[in-house]
């Protein structure tokens, strides 16, 4: 079931953070992993960047590990912030949630990240991300 409101969005726009804290109320109650697309075969993780800074990520069964990014500031926040408050999985590294993917079976098990460790049709399309801070 989506969420049918209408929510400002914010894309492209270069706001300070107390203003995105501001505009993330308009998520209050949303669940901000489903709004973004998650589902049975997309399964959201974070990747710490830093001490405060994240990456998402969607363990996709058919491509395996992909980079999700978001061009709006307050939706990033506010999808930060469900998935801390809500215990959604917190590595470190790339390389840990691989590991983590085999230990656990996730499907398709690790995505080769690196030309060496690729196969022509495993090679990712895009490395590109975005960093979301909290």
């Amino acid at each position: 079931m989506t969420d049918e409101r209408h929510f400002t969005s914010y894309a492209h726009q270069d706001l300070d953070r107390k203003k995105i804290i501001k505009y993330a109320k308009q998520f209050d109650g949303v669940d901000m992993t489903q709004l973004i697309g998650a589902d049975d075969s997309k399964f959201p993780f974070l990747v710490r960047s830093d001490d405060d800074t994240y990456e998402l990520l969607f363990w996709n069964r058919t491509c395996g590990m992909m980079i999700y990014i978001d061009e709006d500031p307050v939706r990033a926040y506010a999808t930060l912030q469900y998935m801390l408050e809500r215990a959604y999985p917190v590595f470190d590294s790339i390389e840990q949630a691989e590991q983590w993917s085999v230990a656990h079976a996730w499907p398709r098990g690790p995505f080769p990240l690196t030309p060496e460790k690729a196969e022509p049709s495993d090679a990712p399309k895009s490395p590109v991300g975005r960093e979301f801070q909290s």
